[in-house]
């Protein structure tokens, strides 16, 4: 398949930078990177790269303290679809040298899981390439995918998995219609009954032994490969700019299984779930401070942590137990995200957000009345202040007692001291404004939103002038 003019100049011009490594601070030589393994992160915003609460910067950051090369991709690309930044890849791989692990991730969604100690970060980054190894030992031309609890995108449930390549020839059947749009809404069916048993097989025949029930689905948000094999992928694929490129990777994995692995324990990559409810879906804590972050329950260190579907209220909340600076939106309904995402024109309306992918456990059912701010977890008191976000769950119970318990967002800051017991205007027992009583969905009008609250948080929300 041929680029299109457009994307083909942005591509030669990332390559023109490429070997200078202009995607990297001005400060850290090309030599001081270690030369077995290279980051491409998409971004289609020049912009985001120098804001000092973006995730992208902390990961830039973080990877000089682990010697990572890591280069941004996407340039200016207006709206993309699922498949343009994958179309841009492969002028990349082709200048990459061939002995360089890569590791291809969208910028906005993952973060770096290292401390800022060179030593521990240089180990992660080690781990991470022996991991990878011993995952693809009984396949060394294949590439590994993450894997989460969650199946499937939309355009998923209109073709069955076979639907999609020739499991003879390769040669591409079917197109992928691009989720979220009218004429490819999700639809509990067949199609979606073949995809779910299909790899939960699969994850069973693979993980015999240690054997994988819950994380078995392929998520198409972070890549890890060599170029030769990634490029094949690629071409296999013969991916359109807007066909859904986690259906057809899917597709793929089902015609040809040695091309792809999962990383079905959680250790190259960590996903986090944001279908499973705001607090619930992160799952990373930190055990001990200047360490990795923990899977609670794999109890791995993966080297990125992965919030796929705009989950940045968690994406923050992990940066900042790390030790970065962020946006704090965590302290963010989930109203007040879509209307901040509209104005940096991320996304066009809420509807677009919540159909973006339209997983199947991600329809409107979940995020709605339970989850986000009706009565029970964002509502009354017992959520944000004494119970949840304090001595509850992000204190001793979940995120453990060096995190979200008494030492940073516990009892020292987000617990007692400023979100917790009993300041005024934070995250306190009875306040008003922000994360109090009545704010997060304990009146009608509050459910009535979304189901996700009204809380105003005029001193916290993130204003876009």
């Amino acid at each position: 398949m041929k680029l299109s003019c457009s994307l083909f100049l942005q591509a030669l011009a990332v390559w023109a930078i490429f070997p200078g490594s202009a995607a990297v601070e001005d400060d850290h030589s090309p030599e001081s990177f270690r030369k077995d393994i290279h980051v491409l992160l998409y971004e289609n915003n020049p912009d985001f790269e120098h804001d000092p609460t973006s995730s992208l910067r902390f990961f830039k950051e973080r990877s000089k303290t682990a010697n990572l090369h890591t280069t941004v991709f996407g340039g200016k690309l207006q709206r993309p679809g699922f498949g343009d930044k994958l179309q841009l890849l492969k002028p990349l791989l082709e200048v990459v040298d061939a002995n360089q692990l890569v590791v291809v991730a969208d910028a906005r969604e993952v973060a770096l899981n290292v401390p800022d100690e060179k030593e521990v970060a240089i180990e992660a980054v080690d781990r991470f390439l022996e991991t990878f190894h011993k995952l693809t030992n009984d396949s060394p031309n294949a590439i590994v995918l993450s894997a989460e609890e969650n199946c499937c995108t939309a355009a998923m449930s209109h073709a069955a998995p076979g639907d999609y390549f020739d499991a003879t020839s390769g040669a591409r059947k079917e197109r992928a219609c691009a989720s979220g749009r009218d004429d490819c809404t999700f639809e509990d069916n067949e199609n979606i009954a073949q995809w779910q048993e299909f790899m939960k097989q699969m994850a069973l025949d693979r993980t015999e032994g240690n054997e994988e029930h819950k994380f078995v689905y392929l998520n198409a948000g972070i890549v890890a490969g060599y170029p030769k094999d990634f490029i094949k992928v690629l071409e296999m694929m013969d991916l359109s700019g807007e066909e859904d490129d986690q259906a057809v990777l899917s597709g793929l994995m089902h015609a040809f299984p040695d091309m792809i692995m999962l990383d079905y324990h959680q250790e190259l990559f960590g996903n986090n779930q944001k279908t499973n409810g705001e607090k619930d879906g992160c799952v990373f804590e930190q055990h001990v401070t200047g360490t990795p972050l923990y899977h609670s329950e794999r109890m791995t260190q993966p080297l990125i942590l992965h919030t796929p579907g705009r989950y940045y209220q968690c994406l923050d909340a992990l940066i900042e137990i790390l030790g970065g600076q962020t946006q704090k939106r965590y302290l963010l309904s989930m109203e007040e995200l879509n209307e901040h995402l509209m104005k940096i024109g991320e996304i066009s309306s809420e509807k677009e957000d919540s159909e973006s992918r339209s997983l199947q456990t991600g329809e409107a059912s979940n995020y709605g009345y339970g989850n986000y701010g009706g009565y029970g977890n964002y509502g009354g008191y017992g959520n944000y202040g004494y119970g949840n976000y304090g001595y509850g769950n992000y204190g001793y119970g979940n995120y453990g007692y060096g995190n979200y318990g008494y030492g940073n967002y516990g009892y020292g800051n987000y617990g007692y001291g400023n979100y917790g017991y009993g300041n005024y205007d934070n995250y306190g027992y009875g306040n008003y404004d922000n994360y109090g009583y009545g704010n997060y969905g304990n009146t009608a009008e509050g459910r009535r939103e979304l189901g996700r609250g009204t809380a105003t948080l005029r001193q916290l929300r993130i204003r876009q002038n």
